[in-house]
């Protein structure tokens, strides 16, 4: 038969089981204080978003309408037909099933549903019906606050702009997923036989695909850096039994979808004679300009990014201590990728406005950290639980002695 609580119906139970109640009460208030937030982004984009201006109209706007008539109309109209085609190919390939009327309104929403997509990765591993109040969901909401509607320009690049950031962040965090699955679930067979599905290698080569075509730096690095750095790192930092097959075969399955892309890519520009505003040879890279517009980016980025680095060394930090092992390949990706943007405006973008600098950082350190809070927040549960259960244990006993302790009455 099951035991009686002891306090039940006494002082004891009084104190302690209002505190957990509390807890789920600041948890909901800062939940709603998101959602109100989001739905507060979803009525200005459906009601009161600006038209296009500067470069959202000459080029991300523009680059998704051209390609919703055709190809040919993208690479004869679109004056930068250069640039990654991967926005106006997102675009259309989540749109283009619209009639003619809808598709314009929709395109106003895009930015803003690729910013839910990067708020559903950064909650992926801690919201579910039954733990939709734990302690760990209001961690991330007050992380997700922070990050997205703290500073209004991090806001509008990632709710409601068209430049393409939010789907860079999406894409290299869902390569990082991959990666990071791979080595948790399928690297460990004490033969090192262990099989991938047809499946996963088949999204494997999809996500590098499409990230060789979204935007710099990923779209540059991905083949020659970013994939070698992770598994070469990985193979450094795995654990005894662990095996590596599984993870080369995804990397290689990645690295072919990418290669096989950006040839095709490359092919169609050649035949309509359009060179890639992104082509950089080995000796741009070695002639370094310090005084341009890399003098400009690095205190731009320390005083106007401060919340990005702030929060990027800080889950850095945590994620290391946690797991050094399954951490460290995906933080030396995100590492380079933000290192590549300033050698890139050390060398050949010597002369670009220094402002775009910012917003390519934001692929790597914004990826990074929604990809480890994500993936840390099974911890971060626990650890929560545990705080808050030691805080009952301790009001229950202060409640206890303070009973105990107590006047005596005559019944």
């Amino acid at each position: 038969p099951p035991v009686p609580d002891p306090t039940a119906g006494s002082s004891v139970a009084a104190v302690v089981r209002p505190f957990r109640g509390v807890v789920s009460l600041a948890v909901a208030f800062v939940v709603g204080l998101l959602a109100w937030n989001l739905a507060r982004d979803a009525v200005r984009v459906a009601y009161f978003r600006p038209a296009p201006v500067g470069d959202e109209l000459a080029f991300w706007w523009t680059s998704a309408v051209q390609l919703r008539l055709g190809l040919g109309t993208y690479l004869c109209c679109f004056g930068s037909a250069g640039y990654s085609p991967g926005y106006p190919l997102l675009a259309n390939l989540l749109l283009g099933w619209l009639p003619e009327p809808a598709f314009l309104p929709a395109l106003r929403a895009l930015p803003f549903l690729l910013g839910m997509t990067v708020v559903a990765i950064l909650f992926r591993g801690a919201v579910s019906p039954r733990r939709f109040l734990a302690p760990v969901t209001g961690v991330l909401a007050v992380v997700a606050v922070l990050l997205f509607q703290k500073f209004d320009w991090v806001h509008q690049l990632i709710f409601e702009l068209w430049y393409g950031e939010t789907m860079a962040i999406v894409v290299t965090a869902l390569l990082l997923i991959t990666l990071d699955r791979v080595r948790s679930s399928g690297g460990r067979s004490g033969s090192g036989n262990a099989a991938v599905p047809l499946t996963h290698l088949l999204v494997a080569a999809g996500i590098g695909a499409f990230a060789s075509i979204s935007k710099p730096p990923v779209s540059m690095i991905l083949v020659p850096a970013v994939l070698p750095a992770y598994a070469i790192t990985a193979l450094l930092c795995r654990r005894p039994g662990e095996s590596i097959r599984p993870l080369v075969a995804v990397v290689l399955a990645t690295a072919g979808g990418a290669l096989a892309t950006q040839l095709l890519w490359s092919g169609i520009l050649a035949a309509n004679r359009v060179s890639s505003y992104y082509a950089v040879t080995l000796g741009q890279l070695l002639q370094l300009h310090p005084e341009g517009s890399f003098s400009q980016l690095v205190p731009y980025v320390v005083d106007q990014y401060q919340a990005v680095w702030v929060t990027f060394l800080l889950v850095s930090l945590l994620a290391i201590v946690a797991d050094p092992r399954r951490f460290l390949p995906p933080l030396l990706v995100a590492v380079g990728l933000v290192a590549s943007v300033f050698a890139l405006y050390l060398g050949p973008w010597h002369d670009v406005e220094f402002e775009s600098g910012g917003r390519y950082i934001l692929h790597g350190a914004y990826a990074w950290t929604i990809f480890a809070l994500g993936a840390l927040a099974p911890r971060i549960g626990d650890s929560l639980d545990g705080s808050v259960r030691w805080a009952e244990s301790r009001l229950g006993a202060i409640a206890a002695a303070r009973r105990g302790t107590g006047p005596v009455t005559a019944a």
